[in-house]
Protein backbone atom coordinates (compact mmCIF):
# COMPACT_ATOMS: atom_id res chain seq x y z
CA UNK A 1 0.00 0.00 0.00
CA UNK A 2 1.38 3.42 -0.63
CA UNK A 3 1.14 6.15 1.46
CA UNK A 4 1.29 9.54 0.96
CA UNK A 5 3.36 12.36 3.24
CA UNK A 6 3.10 16.06 3.16
CA UNK A 7 5.41 17.72 4.85
CA UNK A 8 4.93 21.34 5.97
CA UNK A 9 7.11 23.93 6.31
CA UNK A 10 5.65 26.29 9.62
CA UNK A 11 7.05 29.34 9.93
CA UNK A 12 7.16 30.57 6.71
CA UNK A 13 4.19 32.80 6.76
CA UNK A 14 2.60 33.72 9.58
CA UNK A 15 -0.25 36.19 10.11
CA UNK A 16 -2.44 37.42 12.61
CA UNK A 17 -6.31 36.99 13.45
CA UNK A 18 -8.37 39.21 15.33
CA UNK A 19 -8.90 37.56 18.93
CA UNK A 20 -12.49 37.16 20.15
CA UNK A 21 -11.95 37.42 24.04
CA UNK A 22 -9.63 40.04 23.64
CA UNK A 23 -10.94 42.04 20.85
CA UNK A 24 -14.77 41.03 20.55
CA UNK A 25 -16.29 39.77 23.38
CA UNK A 26 -15.28 43.27 25.58
CA UNK A 27 -17.28 45.39 23.08
CA UNK A 28 -20.53 43.59 23.99
CA UNK A 29 -19.17 43.34 27.54
CA UNK A 30 -19.66 47.33 27.78
CA UNK A 31 -22.58 48.03 25.22
CA UNK A 32 -24.45 44.45 25.51
CA UNK A 33 -24.44 44.23 29.25
CA UNK A 34 -27.69 43.37 29.68
CA UNK A 35 -29.34 39.90 29.87
CA UNK A 36 -30.38 40.36 26.21
CA UNK A 37 -28.52 42.48 23.82
CA UNK A 38 -31.77 42.42 21.20
CA UNK A 39 -35.24 41.47 22.08
CA UNK A 40 -36.51 39.08 24.65
CA UNK A 41 -37.54 35.38 25.91
CA UNK A 42 -36.70 32.88 23.51
CA UNK A 43 -35.66 35.32 20.56
CA UNK A 44 -33.52 37.38 22.75
CA UNK A 45 -29.71 37.80 21.39
CA UNK A 46 -27.56 36.82 24.14
CA UNK A 47 -23.93 38.09 24.05
CA UNK A 48 -22.47 37.49 27.19
CA UNK A 49 -20.27 34.87 25.77
CA UNK A 50 -18.75 33.25 22.48
CA UNK A 51 -21.41 30.10 23.06
CA UNK A 52 -24.27 32.05 23.29
CA UNK A 53 -23.64 34.67 20.71
CA UNK A 54 -22.59 31.64 17.89
CA UNK A 55 -25.98 29.74 19.17
CA UNK A 56 -27.58 32.89 18.33
CA UNK A 57 -30.61 32.48 15.27
CA UNK A 58 -33.43 34.41 13.95
CA UNK A 59 -36.61 33.99 11.71
CA UNK A 60 -34.08 35.37 8.67
CA UNK A 61 -31.54 32.84 9.76
CA UNK A 62 -28.62 32.18 12.37
CA UNK A 63 -26.59 35.78 13.39
CA UNK A 64 -23.27 34.74 12.66
CA UNK A 65 -22.64 33.19 9.37
CA UNK A 66 -18.55 32.42 9.31
CA UNK A 67 -16.69 33.51 6.46
CA UNK A 68 -19.11 36.13 5.61
CA UNK A 69 -18.97 39.25 7.97
CA UNK A 70 -21.62 41.56 6.00
CA UNK A 71 -24.09 38.96 5.39
CA UNK A 72 -24.45 37.92 9.17
CA UNK A 73 -27.12 39.51 10.18
CA UNK A 74 -25.63 40.53 13.55
CA UNK A 75 -23.35 43.03 11.58
CA UNK A 76 -26.23 43.92 9.63
CA UNK A 77 -27.95 44.53 12.52
CA UNK A 78 -25.10 46.62 14.33
CA UNK A 79 -24.89 48.71 10.88
CA UNK A 80 -28.75 49.07 10.87
CA UNK A 81 -28.73 47.68 7.34
CA UNK A 82 -31.04 44.46 8.13
CA UNK A 83 -34.44 45.90 6.83
CA UNK A 84 -35.86 44.20 10.01
CA UNK A 85 -36.46 45.30 12.91
CA UNK A 86 -34.81 48.06 15.01
CA UNK A 87 -30.59 48.38 15.08
CA UNK A 88 -28.54 47.00 18.29
CA UNK A 89 -26.99 47.58 20.82
CA UNK A 90 -30.21 49.50 22.16
CA UNK A 91 -27.38 51.82 24.09
CA UNK A 92 -26.92 53.32 20.94
CA UNK A 93 -24.88 52.62 17.67
CA UNK A 94 -21.31 51.17 17.90
CA UNK A 95 -18.59 53.00 15.65
CA UNK A 96 -17.70 51.84 12.28
CA UNK A 97 -14.57 50.98 13.03
CA UNK A 98 -15.59 48.78 15.73
CA UNK A 99 -18.21 47.13 13.42
CA UNK A 100 -15.54 46.56 10.47
CA UNK A 101 -13.48 45.20 13.34
CA UNK A 102 -16.04 42.61 14.41
CA UNK A 103 -17.18 41.89 10.19
CA UNK A 104 -13.84 40.88 9.90
CA UNK A 105 -13.51 38.55 13.29
CA UNK A 106 -16.53 36.70 10.78
CA UNK A 107 -14.58 37.38 7.48
CA UNK A 108 -12.02 35.01 9.05
CA UNK A 109 -14.01 32.44 10.30
CA UNK A 110 -16.03 33.58 13.83
CA UNK A 111 -12.86 31.19 15.74
CA UNK A 112 -12.55 31.79 19.43
CA UNK A 113 -9.37 31.49 19.40
CA UNK A 114 -7.13 33.09 16.47
CA UNK A 115 -5.80 30.34 14.26
CA UNK A 116 -2.41 30.71 13.08
CA UNK A 117 -2.47 30.69 8.92
CA UNK A 118 0.89 29.55 7.12
CA UNK A 119 1.47 30.37 3.58
CA UNK A 120 4.88 29.78 1.22
CA UNK A 121 5.97 33.44 0.51
CA UNK A 122 6.31 36.50 2.58
CA UNK A 123 3.05 38.04 0.77
CA UNK A 124 -0.63 37.24 2.29
CA UNK A 125 -2.25 35.09 -0.56
CA UNK A 126 -4.50 38.07 -1.20
CA UNK A 127 -5.77 35.72 -4.04
CA UNK A 128 -7.29 33.52 -1.94
CA UNK A 129 -8.28 32.62 1.33
CA UNK A 130 -9.05 29.70 3.40
CA UNK A 131 -11.27 30.41 6.49
CA UNK A 132 -11.66 28.45 9.70
CA UNK A 133 -14.03 25.42 9.25
CA UNK A 134 -17.22 25.59 11.42
CA UNK A 135 -18.24 24.06 13.36
CA UNK A 136 -14.83 23.45 14.84
CA UNK A 137 -14.35 20.88 17.13
CA UNK A 138 -16.96 19.19 15.18
CA UNK A 139 -19.10 15.78 15.14
CA UNK A 140 -18.80 14.35 12.27
CA UNK A 141 -19.17 16.60 9.40
CA UNK A 142 -17.57 19.98 9.06
CA UNK A 143 -17.93 22.81 6.42
CA UNK A 144 -14.85 24.33 4.79
CA UNK A 145 -15.47 27.87 3.02
CA UNK A 146 -13.02 29.55 0.79
CA UNK A 147 -12.77 32.46 -1.35
CA UNK A 148 -11.23 32.59 -4.82
CA UNK A 149 -10.04 36.38 -6.06
CA UNK A 150 -8.12 35.45 -9.24
CA UNK A 151 -8.85 32.97 -11.50
CA UNK A 152 -5.75 33.38 -13.74
CA UNK A 153 -3.81 31.41 -10.78
CA UNK A 154 -6.25 29.24 -9.57
CA UNK A 155 -6.01 26.61 -12.55
CA UNK A 156 -4.53 23.89 -10.17
CA UNK A 157 -6.91 24.32 -7.05
CA UNK A 158 -6.56 21.84 -4.66
CA UNK A 159 -8.16 21.13 -1.05
CA UNK A 160 -7.07 18.74 0.64
CA UNK A 161 -7.11 16.68 4.42
CA UNK A 162 -4.05 15.54 6.30
CA UNK A 163 -3.74 14.33 9.35
CA UNK A 164 -1.90 15.32 12.50
CA UNK A 165 1.22 12.57 11.11
CA UNK A 166 0.91 14.84 7.36
CA UNK A 167 -0.57 11.70 5.47
CA UNK A 168 -3.35 12.55 2.99
CA UNK A 169 -6.55 11.46 4.39
CA UNK A 170 -8.52 13.29 1.12
CA UNK A 171 -8.57 15.03 -1.57
CA UNK A 172 -11.79 17.25 -1.30
CA UNK A 173 -11.08 19.46 -4.51
CA UNK A 174 -8.67 19.73 -7.26
CA UNK A 175 -9.85 21.37 -10.19
CA UNK A 176 -10.05 24.72 -11.95
CA UNK A 177 -12.37 26.84 -9.89
CA UNK A 178 -13.76 30.07 -10.63
CA UNK A 179 -13.45 33.36 -8.88
CA UNK A 180 -15.86 34.07 -6.04
CA UNK A 181 -17.27 31.86 -2.33
CA UNK A 182 -16.91 28.26 -2.33
CA UNK A 183 -17.72 25.68 0.02
CA UNK A 184 -17.59 22.13 0.68
CA UNK A 185 -18.91 19.74 3.57
CA UNK A 186 -16.31 17.05 4.75
CA UNK A 187 -17.36 13.85 6.40
CA UNK A 188 -14.38 12.49 9.03
CA UNK A 189 -16.81 9.69 10.73
CA UNK A 190 -15.25 7.22 9.39
CA UNK A 191 -11.69 8.03 10.74
CA UNK A 192 -10.90 8.24 14.59
CA UNK A 193 -11.60 11.40 16.58
CA UNK A 194 -7.95 13.68 16.42
CA UNK A 195 -6.57 16.84 14.88
CA UNK A 196 -6.43 17.40 11.36
CA UNK A 197 -5.56 20.11 8.79
CA UNK A 198 -6.80 21.15 5.02
CA UNK A 199 -4.44 22.44 3.24
CA UNK A 200 -5.58 24.60 0.32
CA UNK A 201 -3.08 25.38 -2.26
CA UNK A 202 -3.40 27.56 -5.91
CA UNK A 203 -1.30 29.54 -7.97
CA UNK A 204 2.03 28.77 -5.91
CA UNK A 205 0.17 29.38 -2.59
CA UNK A 206 -0.35 27.13 0.44
CA UNK A 207 -2.83 28.19 3.35
CA UNK A 208 -3.50 25.63 6.19
CA UNK A 209 -5.89 25.64 9.03
CA UNK A 210 -6.45 23.22 11.51
CA UNK A 211 -9.06 21.04 12.73
CA UNK A 212 -10.25 19.08 16.00
CA UNK A 213 -12.77 16.19 15.43
CA UNK A 214 -14.23 14.86 18.48
CA UNK A 215 -16.30 11.99 18.62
Amino acid sequence: MKVSYFFFIFPILVFAQVDYNNSIQPVFDERCATASCHGTGSGGLYLTSYAQLMAGTSNHGPVVIPGDGEGSILVQKLRGTAGFGSAMPPSGPLSDDTIDLISLWIDEGATEEPVVGIGDNQDFPTDFILHQNFPNPFNPTTTLLFNIKNSTSQNNTSLQIVDINGRLVKTLIREHLNPGKHQIQWDASHLPSGVFFAQLSGGGKIQVIKMVYLK
